[in-house]
């Protein structure tokens, strides 16, 4: 819709992580970005939009979920891939096992959704990661549990700086995002 509504508009992807992007977007380097909302209040001249929000899940292997451990046995018993803890999703998972009191035993530290998924299907350990529409189906031999009432999520929002020269633009940008992350996506299973 934006291509069409704005024809000689370029669009220009930059990759990053989160904290890097909204640095740039603060600076004016870039108008928007698609990040997960940091741990920290915003500068207040940056506006956030709430585009999706996902819940955490216990990534298993079934082999191991097929016994009647809870979510909270296995997280303590089995090795655990760490959701990097340098990254804001990172810090919500060591903000709740800090706040649940839960002692694990970290054997990898990584950023990389996708590539925590394959550590658990080759039964490296579990992991605590979000229920993301971005990484497709589980792998088939991995199970999701999900936490009951520990459930805890990550934002995934947009952050813009409301006041420039091409705010009408990356307005409309900002707009057709936010129409497309709420399309609704078919999460993993």
């Amino acid at each position: 819709r934006f291509r069409d509504d704005r024809p000689g508009w370029r669009i220009r992807v930059v990759p990053g992580v989160s904290l890097g992007l909204l640095g740039q977007v603060d600076s004016g380097e870039l108008d928007l970005a698609v990040i997960i909302k940091p741990p920290f209040a915003l500068p207040s001249e940056l506006e956030w939009r709430t585009l999706v929000t996902e819940p955490f899940v216990l990534l298993a292997p079934k082999a191991l979920a097929r016994g009647k451990r809870s979510w909270r046995e296995l997280l303590v018993s089995e090795p655990f891939i760490r959701y990097d803890r340098g990254s804001f999703g990172g810090r919500l998972v060591d903000g709740f096992l800090r706040r649940a009191r839960l002692n694990v035993h970290d054997v990898i530290e990584l950023d990389e959704l996708q590539g925590i998924a394959q550590l658990v299907a080759r039964g490296i350990g579990v992991a605590l990661i979000p229920n993301t529409a971005g990484l497709g189906k589980w792998p088939a031999n991995v199970t999701a549990l999900e936490l009951g009432d520990a459930t805890f999520h990550r934002e995934i929002g947009l952050v813009q700086r409301p006041r420039h020269s091409r705010q009408a633009v990356a307005g409309a940008l900002a707009d057709c995002i936010g129409t497309a992350a709420g399309a609704g996506t078919v999460r993993p299973g």
